[in-house]
Formats: C-alpha cells, structure tokens, sequence
C-alpha cells in the first residue's frame, strides 16, 4: 500500500511532460506484452506442430508419402518446408504438383531428376527457409525497442522533470525540503515506470531468441534431411563425374546467419546519466536546504514574563555555538545536568533561550531537546544580536 501510494503522489506531483512520457512507455508495455505473449503462444504451437509432423515422417522412408495422402499441418514451419521440396520435385518429376487418383502410379514410372533439377528442389526448399524464419522472427523489434529505449525515455524524463523543479524553486526563492521533494518525485517516476517495461521486455526477448534458435536450427536440419532422402530415391547421377556438382552444392544454413542475439543485460547508460543526475542534484540541494533555513521566532508583546525571577534562568548561544546558561560557559551534556538539578530543586523553572539571530536552526533545535527531555515546559525565546548581553529583540 506504502508503494502504490508513493507511485500515486509521484505520479500526481509529475509534470506535463512527464505524464506525457509515462503514457507513452505504458503503451510501450502494452505493445511489448502483446508480443511477448502472442509469439510464445505461437511458437510453442509451432513446436508441437513440428514434433506431431516429425513423428508422421520418420513412420514412413517414402518422402512424398505424407504430401500424396495430403495431410497438412497448419502452423509447423518444417511441414512449409517439406511442402516448398514436394512441390517443386513434383514439377521436376511429373510436370505438375497436382494429385489424385493417378499420383502414386505416375510417381513410380516417372524418370529421375538430373543433378540440375535437385538443386532447384534444394533451392525451393532454402526459400521456404528463409521465409519461415522471416515470419517466426516478425515483431522481434518491439521488444529490443523496448528494451533498449526505454531506460532513455525515462531518463529523459527524469531530467527534465528536475529542471522544472529547479526553475520552481528558483522563481519561487524558497530553497527547501518541501518545496523540492515533489517536483523530484515526480521526476522520478519516469524512470521506474522505465524499468519496469524493459525488465520484463529483456526476459522474455532472451526466452522467445531462445526459442526461436532452436526452431531455425530444426527447419535447417530438416531441410538438410529432406534433400539427402530425395537424392537417394529421385536423383539420377549417372557416373561419378555427374554427381559432383550436386555435392558441391551444399544446403544453406539460415541458423547461422541469423543476426538474433539474446540480451544478457539492460543498456546502462541512461542508468549511469540518472546516478550522476542524481548527484549533481543533492550535492547542490543539500547545502542549500541547511543554509536557507532562517530562525524564526515568536513575536512578544511584553518584555516581562509572568513567571517568578528566581525560577528563570538564561539560555544563551552565541553565533559561534558558544552554549551559555546565566553566563556561565557549559556544553550540551553540562547543561541537561544542570537543568535536571534545577527542575528538581524548582519544579516551576522557567527558561528563556536566547539564541543569535545568525544561528542555524539546528544548533537551536537540539537546546530545545534537552528542555524536552528534562521536562521544563515554561520556555520563552528571543533573539540576539551580538552577545549575551546585548539587549534581546522580540522576532
């Protein structure tokens, strides 16, 4: 609950900007999802389509078995494969890919390829290839998109959403925690909206690059597979000397010219320009946020107090944090012990603190402790302007 309402007041506290970019990297998530999804929805019904074909192919030594009975696999990337070869050593063979009631009959007085025609089967089948792998490896660029862009655009946005920060401050004039700390978590949140679309987007482009891998490498080894049952049972070498040329030709392996590398990490540049961003950002802040703080006290109507003179005492730090009570010289731990003794002595102690008007609120701040923790409940402040002994001014 703690995080969700972070990332809603960052969100709320976002510039223009900002909210534009955020809309833009949440549809980048939407698009990197969708494919992310589809393809492995798409790939592992690929799979199963290739191991169900395999089984048919390996029952039969017959290679056209399965194209004569026409049984299609809708899906598997090596039955497109297997379909490219049939088709085109059909043509070779009988002039035409048509089957019916003749096919089987006209197959087997059919005469056999020359060298020549294999390698036009061979070349059918290296398209068929590349055409599969093409339609496996489609919308591949959304999730390196995302992945890789992301992290700028979130950089991008926080660095702007801090120099709109920085320019409010300084129209305003008013250096302070509040007033920095919502244009800096609005600025933020770019970048965490950032990760959270390229992390997810870098897993699943390595799991689908995977994926895919291993389905180029099984078309290449089918079609592999395929041209050497066809060049036992069709192909007519003659001599020797003519059976040269088609060894030669070897099948092209699409596999290892793909350019399809996984992500083993995200890009950190745009994280490193965030580090120093952020840097920059406190070592300038933090001064500023301890330095322009001014001590501002209550204004007093009267200089007499009501309480009794022998039961109030005199609290003074001068500009160089010279503590003082009754002017005399204590430091912080000398101090609550003595205000212990006296509270026991007078429960009714008043103090009066009179801090320099150059102090910082710190040093007051922790005066103001020690009164707390011994319990003097009747303080009253007024500042100083040179010493102890100057007279008071009333803030």
């Amino acid at each position: 609950m703690m995080i969700a309402a972070g990332i809603i007041y960052a969100f709320t506290e976002s510039t223009l900007e900002g909210k534009l970019i955020l809309l833009v990297l949440f549809l980048a998530s939407i698009f990197s999802w969708s494919v992310m999804v589809t393809k492995i929805r798409f790939l592992s019904f690929c799979k199963r389509q290739n191991d169900r074909f395999q089984d048919l192919f390996h029952q039969d030594r017959q290679p056209l078995r399965i194209f004569e009975a026409g049984v299609a696999f809708e899906g598997s990337n090596i039955f497109e494969i297997y379909e490219a070869g049939a088709n085109e050593l059909c043509f070779q063979m009988l002039g035409s890919i048509e089957v019916d009631e003749s096919f089987a009959s006209r197959l087997k007085t059919a005469e056999k390829i020359t060298p020549a025609q294999m390698r036009a089967v061979q070349a059918a089948m290296e398209r068929a290839v590349g055409e599969s792998a093409l339609r496996l490896e489609s919308k591949m660029i959304v999730l390196s998109t995302a992945v890789s862009g992301a992290p700028f655009l979130g950089l991008l946005g926080t660095v702007w959403g801090v120099m709109d920060a920085f320019a409010g401050i300084a129209a305003s004039g008013n250096a302070n925690l509040a007033a920095m700390a919502p244009g800096i978590s609005g600025s933020l949140i770019t970048t965490i909206i950032s990760l959270l679309v390229a992390i997810p987007a870098m897993f699943g482009y390595n799991f689908l690059v995977t994926t895919l891998r291993s389905l180029l490498v099984q078309a290449d080894n089918f079609a592999a597979e395929l041209s050497s049952e066809i060049e036992h049972r069709y192909v007519d070498f003659g001599s020797r000397e003519s059976r040269r040329p088609i060894l030669g030709h070897r099948m092209r392996r699409y596999s290892a010219k793909n350019g399809l590398h996984g992500l083993t990490e995200l890009n950190i540049t745009p994280m490193l320009d965030l580090v120093f961003v952020l840097l920059i950002i406190f070592m300038i802040t933090t001064p500023l946020i301890e330095n322009s703080m001014d001590l501002v006290v209550p204004k007093s109507s009267t200089a007499a107090g009501s309480s009794n003179p022998s039961q109030t005492f005199n609290i003074s730090i001068d500009k160089n944090n010279i503590l003082k009570i009754d002017n005399t010289v204590v430091t912080p731990a000398d101090l609550e012990a003595r205000l212990v003794s006296l509270k026991a002595d007078k429960p009714e102690t008043a103090v009066i603190v009179r801090p320099h008007f150059e102090l910082p609120i710190q040093k007051f701040i922790s005066v103001m402790d020690i009164l707390q923790r011994v319990g003097i409940t009747k303080v009253g402040v007024m500042t100083l302007k040179d010493g102890p002994d100057a007279p008071a001014q009333a803030r």
